[in-house]
């Protein structure tokens, strides 16, 4: 799917909850009703009932585990100390110099994790980890 424009977006959502909103039958549903759903690092909370009974819904930013956190404080620490993106070898070593006993696979399966949320960008290229809007070259 081909990525769509920030100037569009707004339009794009709004075409999509009419869409949907039509195909609902009338007056349903009769209570509040909100869905959420996290994918590709977004988060889409939609709440949908009868006319001035839905409230807006405050963003919560999802919780990590004691994995996730330890591994993003080690690729923000390392990134800071070498300037540049780190790749997972170094995070692990991070993680083991910061007295962190995570397996390998504990460690991969949080960078990806973390990457899917929007903390941490990593174009696969080679380059590596880096916290998002601060990427370090």
């Amino acid at each position: 799917m081909d990525r769509i424009p920030n100037d569009s977006l707004e339009l794009v959502v709004e075409a999509a909850i009419i869409k949907l909103l039509t195909k609902l039958p009338p007056g349903w549903p009769s209570q509040p009703l909100s869905v959420s759903y996290v994918l590709n690092g977004t988060e889409g909370t939609m709440t949908i009932g009868p006319p001035g009974s839905t409230m807006p819904v405050e963003y919560t930013p999802p919780s990590l585990t004691a994995c996730q956190r330890e591994v993003l404080a080690v690729v923000k620490s390392e990134c800071t100390k070498r300037r540049r993106r780190v790749v997972s070898k170094e995070v692990k070593a991070g993680m083991r110099a910061a007295g962190h006993d995570r397996g390998d696979t504990a460690v991969q399966c949080a960078l990806a994790m973390l990457v899917d949320l929007g903390l941490l960008v990593n174009d696969n290229d080679q380059r590596g980890y880096a916290p998002t809007g601060s990427d370090p070259g």
